[in-house]
Formats: C-alpha cells, sequence, structure tokens
C-alpha cells in the first residue's frame, strides 16, 4: 500500500459514553481509528468475515480468531450502550453491534501501516500485530 507524500488527513475519535450500572453512573471511554480513504493510493476490497469486539478500550475486530486493530473510513463513529459497542456509518446508522458476525471489505495490514494513516498516537493498549482497514460493511 503507497501512502502519498501529500498531507494525509486523518482522524482518530475518542467518544465518552455514559453508561449507568448499580453503583450509579460511570463514563466509558472508546477509541476508534479512522483514516482518509481519498488520501490512500490502494485500498482492499477483499470480503472477510469478522466479528466486533472491544478490547482495552478499543475498537477492534475478530478474525479467524485473532483480535487486531480496525481502521474506519472517517466518519465512521463508535459508542457504548448496554455495555456493547456500536459501530456507526458516517450516516449516523448504526452498522454493527459487538458479537455481531459480519462481513467486512477491506484487508489486514501491517500494524506499522495502521499507526502511520491513523494520526492520532494510537493508543498502547490498542497494538495489536496486525490491523484490519476497513472499506465497507455488509451483514
Amino acid at each position: 500500500m503507497k501512502i502519498p507524500g501529500a498531507a494525509l488527513v486523518v482522524a482518530s475519535i475518542v467518544l465518552s459514553t455514559s453508561c449507568f450500572g448499580a453503583a450509579g453512573e460511570s463514563t466509558e471511554q472508546i477509541y476508534l481509528a479512522t483514516y482518509d480513504r481519498e488520501a490512500l493510493d490502494f485500498l482492499p476490497l477483499a470480503m472477510t468475515t469478522v466479528r466486533v469486539k472491544q478490547a482495552e478500550g478499543c475498537v477492534m475486530v475478530e478474525v479467524g480468531g485473532s483480535s487486531m486493530l480496525a481502521l474506519w473510513p472517517v466518519g465512521y463513529t463508535a459508542t457504548v450502550a448496554s455495555g456493547k459497542v456500536l459501530v456507526a456509518n458516517q450516516q449516523g446508522n448504526t452498522v454493527l453491534q459487538e458479537g455481531e458476525v459480519a462481513q467486512l471489505g477491506g484487508g489486514e495490514i501491517a500494524l506499522e501501516e495502521a499507526l502511520a494513516i491513523s494520526i492520532d498516537a494510537v493508543p498502547e493498549q490498542c497494538h495489536t500485530g496486525r490491523a484490519y482497514l476497513v472499506t465497507s460493511v455488509s451483514q
């Protein structure tokens, strides 16, 4: 995957959400990494069966039993409702819920590539050996 030398506009989102439990109100944070698909020269399009999950406060995908950081197109967001991660597309429609099996277009990339296209310093707890670059969602 080639990344052009021009400025890469990428957003990473940390969303705070409130969850209510028996002990009162608490706040959870969930990290969702995003990238600007227009800034990339190549987008993987293979369809892969994944399960969305949260680990260490990060939105991850499980592929073949391995958890990896997921990078979503700019405009995707994540919230936590009833203890489960919900991922919404650019139009604000929920497209995935934690635990669901879905088909994602995209492909696995090295963590170093993922870190290069996500402008935020990806939290250490989100670092995995590989990452999944999401290009589309199909349920």
